[in-house]
């Protein structure tokens, strides 16, 4: 066999040698050879590998269930605090108005109300002045047994406090002597609470 090169000079008994396409692209070769590999040797997943995966996505959800549960009874909390706290600032601003005097009754326990005016003998039998715990999870579970309330234009305050608990904490709300209210968490930051100090 003779090549004729473009110079015009021309070769011969140039053996021809057959060419394998794989062995000049030895990347195809060994893709070719991994996947014949990976299809014999493939096996599957045993039954103990699915149940312990299985297991562990059980184990993450359980605890993603607390932690959401346990979330939304500290929003309940908060909520009902931010109420009872609006309650008692409406109060206020109604005292200062009018230059009046509104002393505090409170009665604890689940569900649980604080009102103003003549004490009632149970949460249901409130006036309307009165606040209610909109949950019955929700309880009163301390308050200041001194007098607490609101006097005149001064924005002047007799001081005390009223805790509210659940599942997820407990929350304080303060009254001080200049009439200020506020908010703190009394076992550990709750939502972004302070820890009452």
């Amino acid at each position: 066999m003779s090549v004729t090169y473009a110079a015009g000079k021309t070769l011969r008994n140039v053996p021809q040698t057959s060419v394998n396409p794989l062995v000049i692209n030895p990347a195809a070769h060994n893709i070719q050879r991994m996947k014949k590999q990976t299809l014999e040797n493939e096996q599957g997943m045993t039954l103990i590998e699915i149940m312990m995966v299985l297991g562990l996505i059980a184990l993450c959800s359980l605890w993603m269930i607390r932690g959401w549960q346990g979330y939304q009874q500290a929003l309940k909390l908060e909520q009902s605090v931010q109420q009872l706290r609006l309650y008692l600032t409406g109060l206020q601003a109604y005292t200062n108005w009018h230059n009046s005097t509104a002393i505090l009754w409170v009665l604890d326990g689940a569900g649980g109300c604080v009102g103003t005016q003549t004490p009632a003998i149970s949460c249901h039998n409130a006036g309307k002045d009165s606040f209610r715990l909109p949950d019955e999870k929700i309880e009163v579970s301390h308050y200041s047994e001194k007098t607490m309330g609101f006097y005149g234009r001064r924005n002047a305050a007799q001081a005390g406090h009223i805790t509210l608990k659940n599942a997820a904490g407990r929350i304080r709300v303060v009254l001080s002597a200049r009439g200020r209210i506020r908010l703190c968490s009394e076992d550990e930051a709750l939502l972004g609470l302070p820890v009452c100090r």
